[in-house]
Order: C-alpha cells, then sequence, then structure tokens
C-alpha cells in the first residue's frame, strides 16, 4: 500500500515539475530574447538567473542530476553576466539558447519516463566551462556564418514551443463553481428519478432545470478551452530572431490583439500555419537592409501579427511590409507548372493570380532553401484552415507589402445555434451572429419589404437591409421580389456579416440548439456556404450555415 501511495505522489510531482518547468522554459526564453537586446539591463539577469536557479532546485528535488549538471553550468555563467565579470556576446546567446532548446525537447521524456536514461549534456557542460575560462573583456565574437549554424535546429525548436503542455489551469473559486454546480445536478438527477414514478409533470419541470444548469456547465468549460492568441504569437519572437540571423535581415516581430482568445483545438492545429506564413514572410517578402534602405524604406522590416475577435469568428492577419507579390511572376511561374494556360494568364484577375499560391507544389523560389522554396508551404496552410472551418485570403501591393487575412471560429466543440426551416430542411445559424428575429403578416409585408436596383430590401426601424430567400441562396438564383410580396408572411432572420447587416427569409423560425459541431468533406466542404455539420436531437443531420459567405452570396444577389 505504501509502494502505491509513493508512486502515485511521484507521479503527482512528476506532473507539477513538467508543468512548472515548461511554464519557467517558456519565461526565460522571452527574458533571454530581451537581455540578447539589452546586455545591461541588470533587472532582466536577475530575472534570468533566479529562474534558472528555480529550474536547476526542481531537478535536483526529483534527482534528475545531468539535468541538474549542464543547468548549474548555465547558472554560474549567468552569475558571471550578474556579477558584471563578463558581458553577454552572441556566442554566450548563443549557448544559452541551445541549452534551452534542449532542456526543453527532453523534459516531458523525462517526466513521462522518470529517467534521465540517454541524456548527454557533455557538449554543452564543454562550451560553458569554456565560456567561464574566457576573459570577459576579450571574448571571442563569432561571425555570422557560424552563427547560422545552429540555425535549422533552433527554428525547429521555436515551432514546438507554445502550446505543447496539456495543462489548464483554473483558480479556486472557478472550481468550487464548478463542483457546487455539479453537485445541483447530482441532487437533480436524484430528484428526477424520484419524481419519473410519481409526478411526470413535475419530472418535466426538473428536467428544464437540469438542461439549463448543463447549458451553464458546457459554457463554463467552454470558457477553459478558450486561450489567448498571445500564448502561442509571443513564441513566435524566438522564431523571428533565429530567422533573421539565419537571413541576415533585420525584423521586427509586432503583435496586436494578444488577448484574444480561441479555442485551443484551433490554435493548436494552426500554430504550424503561423510558422509557415512567417517564414514566407521573411523569405520571399521582406527585403535585405541594403534593398531596403535603396528603396527609401527603413532597414528594419517589420512582421505583424493581429487579431480579434466579432460575432463568433476570430479575424486574423499576417502583415508585411516588404517587397509585395510580383503577380506577373506568380503567372509565369503557374503557367511553367501548367497550373494554368498562357491564355488563362492572359485573363487572370490579380486576385486570382494570388490565390495560385495555395496550389500544391506551386513555389516562385528559384532554389531550395533551408527556410523555403519546396512548394509545400501555402497549399498545406490552406488545407490547414479549411480543417478547422477557416477561411484565407491574400492582399498584396507590389513595394508596400503584403497581408495574409485569416478567419476561424471562435471555438470548434459546441455551438449555440438557431435553428431555420428551408425546403423542410433545418438548418443551424451560430446565435452571435444573428441580430434579430422579424415576421410580417398580410399588409406589413407590403410596407416592410420592397426592392431597390432589383435587389430585395426589408426596412428595419428605418433602415434597409438586403434580403434574400435561403433557398435562392442555395439554387444560386436571383431573388424575385414579387414571389416574397405574395406571401401570407414572411420570416426574416436579420444577420451580422462581414460588410454588415443583412436578411435572410426562412419557413420557420425554430429554437436555439446547443450542437456538436463536426468537420464537413467532400462536395458539401467546396459548397463554401456551410462551416460544419451537425447532428439533432432526432438523429438526423443538419448543416451549419457560414453566416459570413452567406452574407457575401445576399450581397452579390
Amino acid at each position: 500500500m505504501n509502494d502505491l501511495m509513493d508512486e502515485s505522489m511521484r507521479r503527482e510531482l512528476l506532473g507539477e515539475f513538467l508543468s512548472e518547468n515548461v511554464e519557467i522554459l517558456r519565461r526565460l526564453e522571452s527574458s533571454m530574447l530581451l537581455f540578447e537586446s539589452s546586455p545591461n539591463e541588470m533587472d532582466l539577469i536577475h530575472a534570468i538567473f533566479r529562474d534558472m536557479h528555480t529550474l536547476k532546485g526542481g531537478c535536483r528535488m526529483l534527482g534528475f542530476e545531468r539535468l541538474e549538471e549542464v543547468l548549474h553550468g548555465a547558472e554560474s555563467l549567468l552569475g558571471e553576466y550578474r556579477e558584471e565579470k563578463k558581458v553577454l556576446n552572441p556566442q554566450g546567446a548563443k549557448v544559452l539558447f541551445r541549452l534551452l532548446d534542449q532542456v526543453g525537447n527532453v523534459l516531458p521524456e523525462v517526466a513521462a519516463k522518470d529517467s534521465e536514461e540517454g541524456l548527454d549534456f557533455s557538449a554543452l557542460l564543454a562550451e560553458f566551462s569554456q565560456l567561464l575560462a574566457e576573459d570577459g573583456q576579450e571574448q571571442e565574437i563569432p561571425d555570422q556564418k557560424e552563427m547560422e549554424g545552429s540555425g535549422e535546429e533552433e527554428v525547429k525548436r521555436s515551432i514546438t514551443s507554445g502550446l505543447e503542455e496539456r495543462v489548464i489551469r483554473l483558480t479556486l473559486d472557478r472550481l468550487d463553481f464548478l463542483i457546487d454546480l455539479i453537485g445541483q445536478l447530482s441532487a437533480e438527477s436524484n430528484q428526477l428519478r424520484y419524481e419519473l414514478t410519481r409526478n411526470k409533470d413535475k419530472a418535466f419541470q426538473v428536467m428544464e432545470a437540469m438542461e439549463g444548469r448543463i447549458h451553464t456547465l458546457q459554457d463554463e468549460v467552454l470558457q477553459y478551452r478558450l486561450q489567448p492568441v498571445g500564448g502561442l504569437w509571443n513564441s513566435y519572437q524566438r522564431l523571428v530572431r533565429d530567422l533573421a540571423m539565419e537571413t541576415g535581415k533585420r525584423i521586427f516581430l509586432e503583435i496586436e490583439g494578444e488577448q484574444t482568445r480561441v479555442d485551443r483545438s484551433v490554435l493548436l492545429a494552426l500554430k504550424e500555419v503561423f510558422v509557415h506564413l512567417i517564414r514566407n514572410a521573411v523569405d520571399h517578402g521582406l527585403e535585405g537592409v541594403e534593398e531596403r534602405v535603396a528603396r527609401g524604406k527603413s532597414p528594419v522590416g517589420r512582421i505583424r501579427l493581429m487579431a480579434d475577435q466579432r460575432h463568433g469568428q476570430v479575424y486574423i492577419q499576417v502583415v508585411d511590409d516588404g517587397r509585395g507579390m510580383d503577380v506577373e511572376r506568380i503567372k509565369e511561374k503557374a503557367v511553367a507548372m501548367s497550373l494554368i494556360s498562357p491564355p488563362q494568364a492572359l485573363e487572370m484577375s490579380d486576385s486570382d493570380a494570388r490565390d495560385l499560391i495555395f496550389s500544391p507544389g506551386f513555389t516562385t523560389a528559384d532554389h531550395v532553401g533551408r527556410i523555403s522554396g519546396r512548394g509545400a508551404g501555402m497549399d498545406a496552410v490552406r488545407v490547414a484552415v479549411e480543417k478547422v472551418r477557416g477561411v484565407i485570403e491574400v492582399e498584396s501591393e507590389p513595394g508596400q507589402g503584403t497581408t495574409i487575412r485569416l478567419r476561424i471560429p471562435q471555438t470548434m466543440a459546441i455551438v449555440p445555434a438557431l435553428m431555420v426551416l428551408c425546403e423542410e430542411a433545418w438548418y443551424g445559424i451560430p446565435e452571435a451572429q444573428v441580430v434579430e428575429l422579424l415576421s410580417f403578416y398580410g399588409e406589413e409585408i407590403g410596407t416592410a419589404i420592397e426592392g431597390k436596383l432589383g435587389q430585395p430590401m426589408v426596412r428595419v426601424r428605418g433602415q434597409l437591409v438586403p434580403l434574400m430567400p435561403l433557398e435562392d441562396i442555395f439554387h444560386a438564383t436571383p431573388a424575385n421580389l414579387s414571389l416574397l410580396m405574395a406571401r401570407d408572411c414572411v420570416h426574416v432572420v436579420i444577420l451580422q456579416g462581414e460588410g454588415g447587416q443583412f436578411g435572410l427569409q426562412v419557413e420557420s423560425i425554430g429554437e436555439i440548439a446547443h450542437l456538436v459541431v463536426k468537420p464537413l468533406t467532400g462536395v458539401l466542404a467546396t459548397t463554401g456556404l456551410f462551416s460544419g455539420a451537425v447532428v439533432m436531437a432526432d438523429g438526423r443531420v443538419s448543416m451549419l450555415l457560414d453566416v459570413v459567405e452567406v452574407g457575401r452570396a445576399v450581397l452579390r444577389g
């Protein structure tokens, strides 16, 4: 019994060890990036030293001697910086970053196996010894080519950082709330069992109360799945730093809207999407220092990651101020790869030409480099975005830069949706994008609905809003105003689209349902009108409308 208890306690300690130290490693990487650019900031070196000491102490407590030894070497070097006996130079930064990479890579396996078997830090220990033995004022600064030697390894590490940890922390008051809610559900479950045998009317009331609490529980749990996008994006500071060193470019990464919350599963699915987009911006988009200065630009190229949330959707932009896309070169490459014919290239719009970058195998690079050029990146980006029911678009201006826009759902789990009837089938509309429900009868129809430039419009508190019957959108036919006016009743759902509000005319308006959304495959995935499939209470499958794409169809008339 004691052995079982000891083993259980050991596993719990290892779990806490991994959780806490992954967080410390992230903090160390962020602090090291700042310290590298500001080596005289003593507050930074004190914070780094404390975190490294805490990390070493955790390894000592659990008996991981090899980890403790290499972390002690790092701590000794940091002590020299803290006491101002040495000054951080590129070689010291390189070794410290390599330490963080190696420890971060092995830590999950060490915690899972409770063993350091196979770990070898002898190379790092030798480098720490050499750095400690050198005169702090005459440390050799390696040239750029030497620094580039480990670039690929460092970039790979920064790809895997950010959201690997399978732990979500919650405060005690939120935990108490969940426990209290579950207790109420348990009591109501017992009451329901009792009333089912005695008073079925009362049982129905109990069921309604339970349903409300279940929805509250769902909402509460879903909030824990939502995480600030900055938790992922901040890890890309290291990626940009490594890519800048490898390419010899000067780059600044700017992050806006980092508190925008997104479902954790969506973030995990898209983490390499952002890596591809950043790498492409560095390699294809941003010019080198001399070229930027010759063009009258700042020598420092800028990449901006921006996010904001509207109506249940998250809008993300990856923007660079580089050379922009050469549409004619894209067409030439596409013709050479037989993706399009020469006549098609002549007639193709700039927007359609830019979309060619998402074709499998497409690249404008003349040779394969370590960063890009294999033609696998943007195709993989589109596939990954579509898997999470997202949409991706490209805008670019020659000489000014490129903007990649993504629209993704905030959550992929349970979506509250308004059910509407059209042609004897029920469809879901995300509740977050529903503005208002309207019904008109008899003579009201003639005063509420009118035509404008051939487009039916519905008047909502003095404002005209575009209107389209849902079945006309499905059949890609223009709305017939006379048929609308001839109805005995007209039910309208006012929705918030990307370009403003619009109305959908439906046969009937149902209730709000909490739906588990499944991704689409095959032909349905290509229509652009649906964002997923949902299973109804009676077992039937319904479609969830993509409000933004439906809104575009309405505006096209």
